[in-house]
Parts: C-alpha cells; structure tokens; sequence
C-alpha cells in the first residue's frame, strides 16, 4: 500500500508491536511477506508511532526507496543522499566512502539511534547486487559494535533474503486476518457514518490486501453509494458480493495493473506455466504435483519438492487455513487472466478466494552476520 494518507490508518498493530521492539542498536530486521501487503507502510507507521513517543535523543531514520534502483552503485548514492540533506555526489561512490559517511554525521549525535530503513529490496534480490547489498547493510549494522555508534537497518521486500546471524531479526507481515483491521480501513476511506458490514467479510475473504479494501471502499462506499445501487437492482447483477466483486473489470483494474509487471521477474517461466495449465485459483499439493509430473516427466521427485518449497517460501502459493488448499496470490491471478490470453484460473469453492505465498526464485548466497 503505497499511498502516503494510509500510514493515517491504525492497523497491525501487532506487526507494528513487534517491530518496534526489534529495532535495537546493531541489529538487522528483514521485514517480508507477499507483495502488496503494506510492508513500507508498517515501516512508515513505526517511525512515526516512535517519533511521537521519543522526545528526548529521538530516533532518526533514514529512508531509501530501492524499487527502481537497478544498480547497487544507485543505492550507494541514495544512502549518501539522505545523509548530506539531498546533496549527491556526481561521481561514482564506494561503499568505503559511505560507511565513512555515516561514522561522520552518527557520531554528532551519539545519543541517538540511527535506522536506515531500505524500502522495496526485492529489486536487488538478483546475482549482481544482492550480496554487495547484504554486506553492506552487515557493515552499517557492525558500527555498533566495532565503533560504539547506534546503528541499525531495517529493510522491507517480497523476495526473501538468506541473511542470518544472533543480530539478525524478521518480521513477517501477511494479508489482512484482523476483521477488525478490514473494518478500519472501510471505514476511513468511507464517507463519515456510512455501513461498512455488508464488506468486511467479503474483503477478508477474497479480497484482503490493504490496498484493495481501500479501492473497495472508494468504489462500493464514496462513488454515489455504490453498494446501495447493487442492491436495488439484483436482476442486473445477480449473485453475491463476492461474485459482484469478482467479475467487476474496472475495480481489479484499479488494484493490481500497476503491479501485474512485476509478476515476470517474480515468478520463473515454469512457475508460471504451470499455474496456467493447472487453471485453478485453489488446489492442493496431490493436484499441484500431478499437473507438474504431466509437464516435466523427466524431473526427479527432488525436483518437484524443491519447486513447492519454493513457491510457498516466495509467497506465490499460498497455505489456506484449516483446510489442505493452497492458492494463489490474486496479483498472479489477475495477471494470467489478463496478460496470458486465453487462461483464466478456476475458483473450487467460495473459500478458496483466501490467498497465497511469495518471494525468492533460484538459489541465492547466504551471508551471516
């Protein structure tokens, strides 16, 4: 959820409970979980509820938006950006030049604790930049220990990063679960003393990503009482909500277009060849692994396993509460339904809207810090 009026929204409050408490001078926090589920504004959230609380020797934070930095040298000069106050450098910058930079302006203010928050790190996930990102981020972190500064990194991504060590920490944020979140974003974006009860539970049930309730409520809320006029005309738009909410173009449209392109670099060709020829929304492992030894009968049994492990711990699949389903994530859903022609992924039952996993593709270095 990236609009900046949702960080106004006081949901997760568990996450934000948890974050806060992880954040500690020399440690490492991944924050991940499947894309679209408000990670940054978790983030922002924190930062906010920690600078109201703090008067004295405040924490400072420093943010750095990595989503369309193709370069681990773009990342350097962000860094450096954000501590000289917006002022870059035009000449290439080392890592040496940067923690240098940062051991500069943190030991003014050697009573406060300085975060550097690195949003949207899923774009640095690949061969050439992931493990200079990941030994730059242990550096940051090791100034405490090796020069007494109050330093710590937290970063946000949907592509899970091997990185481990006693001073590193990861906090997972999930689809929405919390009724009672789904309601307070209904009704914020909702018009003042409107019902939000005919739309919790489809939004918890199908469509539970921060950014769609609140397109949702805009849509079935704000616009004329839309809801109201679905209502009065049932000849028209039979079914339920959910179905309603399903098959309406436009307001799918609104939630996952502009994020359906980053569907290519997050699942693999055979990834998504075979959600396509399953053709499901919902299915289980028996159903997964039979639909893969049709398209691959030449693979191993070691293959198949490393391939589910893989799509569960990238949040492609999903595992459906108290049942054997997973699903997929509905970005990956309307993707093939609408950048593959001619596929279109199959609902089983009406509990099977209830979501998926994502992240990391192909083996990827592990580095202890």
């Amino acid at each position: 959820m990236d609009q900046e009026t949702n960080d106004l929204v006081n949901i997760r409050e568990t996450e934000q409970k948890l974050l806060l408490s992880q954040i500690q001078p020399g440690t490492i926090i991944q924050v991940c979980g499947p894309p679209m589920v408000g990670k940054s504004t978790i983030i922002k959230q924190v930062i906010n509820k920690d600078q109201r609380l703090k008067k004295e020797f405040p924490n400072i934070f420093y943010e750095i938006v990595c989503k369309k930095l193709e370069r681990f040298q773009d990342v350097l000069t962000q860094v450096m950006i954000v501590l000289n106050s917006g002022h870059a450098q035009s000449r290439p910058i080392s890592r040496r030049e940067v923690l240098w930079n940062i051991e500069t302006v943190t030991g003014h203010m050697t009573q406060n604790h300085h975060v550097f928050v690195f949003h949207k790190c899923e774009v640095l996930r690949v061969p050439e930049n992931e493990l200079k990102f990941l030994k730059c981020i242990c550096h940051i972190a090791s100034l405490f220990w090796s020069h007494n500064l109050k330093v710590s990194v937290v970063f946000s991504t949907y592509k899970k990063f091997n990185i481990s060590g006693n001073h590193t920490r990861c906090v997972d944020v999930d689809v929405l679960t919390d009724l009672l979140d789904i309601r307070h974003l209904l009704q914020h974006y909702a018009p003042s003393g409107a019902s939000v009860d005919d739309l919790v539970y489809v939004c918890y049930s199908m469509l539970f990503l921060p950014e769609a309730v609140q397109k949702v409520s805009e849509k079935y809320l704000v616009q004329d009482n839309h809801l109201q006029t679905l209502k009065g005309i049932d000849r028209q738009y039979p079914g339920s909500m959910e179905e309603i909410l399903c098959w309406d173009g436009e307001l799918m449209f609104h939630i996952f277009h502009h994020r359906a392109v980053e569907v290519q670099d997050w699942l693999t060709q055979q990834d998504l060849t075979l959600l396509v020829t399953l053709g499901r929304r919902s299915f289980n492992e028996e159903q997964l692994e039979r639909c893969y030894k049709l398209l691959f009968p030449k693979n191993l049994t070691s293959d198949w396993l490393m391939l589910l492990n893989r799509l569960k711990n990238s949040y492609v699949v999903r595992e459906l509460p108290g049942s054997d389903q997973l699903a997929v994530h509905p970005l990956i859903d309307y993707y093939i339904q609408n950048f593959r022609p001619g596929s279109r992924l199959h609902f089983e039952e009406k509990e099977t809207y209830r979501y998926l996993k994502l992240g990391a593709l192909c083996p990827h270095p592990r580095i202890t810090c």
